[in-house]
């Protein structure tokens, strides 16, 4: 039998060590973190979505949708003279022109802000051939005027129908 040197010896004990804590980690240690973040880069989308005022109201904003293909988070970021308005809003079929019925309610818009999440896919509010808008009211009490509106496709300031035009 050939005798090992004791530098061949502590060499293949390291190897050992680092193939036993390899598999040690894989076993015990490794856990599934989710999605790599080439996967998140190609499963979230966001959008932005302009909220044009309406009526004189001086509400303007921004809509930011993040989302996947099972859920969307929106949030609603306005300029708001008004000191303490709350702001009621909601996605409508149709567009701000033509605006339908109320799909999904949002949180209302207070001190500028809205943070809603959905279980709606993302694709399924911003495609090709969908119309939906988001549509802001005066407050809770005054849901009948609008102060500010935004088609999720975006083609800039809309025409709004008579009925949406508070006559001064």
């Amino acid at each position: 039998m050939q005798k090992i040197s004791g530098n061949t010896l502590v060499i293949v004990l390291i190897i050992a060590a680092i193939i036993v804590a390899g598999v040690l980690y894989d076993t015990y240690i490794k856990k599934d973190t989710g999605p790599s973040l080439e996967e998140l880069r190609t499963d979230f989308r966001t959008h932005e979505t302009a909220l044009y005022e309406l009526n004189g109201s001086n509400v303007a904003g921004t809509a930011f949708l993040v989302g996947t293909e099972t859920n969307t988070e929106i949030t609603l970021m306005i300029t708001d003279l008004e000191e303490g308005a709350v702001r009621p809003a909601h996605i409508h079929s149709g567009t701000c022109a033509d605006l339908g019925a109320v799909v999904y309610p949002l949180s209302p818009v207070e001190n500028g802000l809205s943070e809603t999440h959905i279980d709606v896919s993302f694709f399924d509010l911003v495609s090709e051939g969908v119309s939906f808008a988001i549509n802001l009211h005066d407050s809770p009490d005054n849901l009948s005027e609008w102060v500010a509106c935004g088609n999720m496709l975006d083609t800039g300031p809309i025409p709004l129908p008579e009925e949406a035009l508070i006559e001064e």
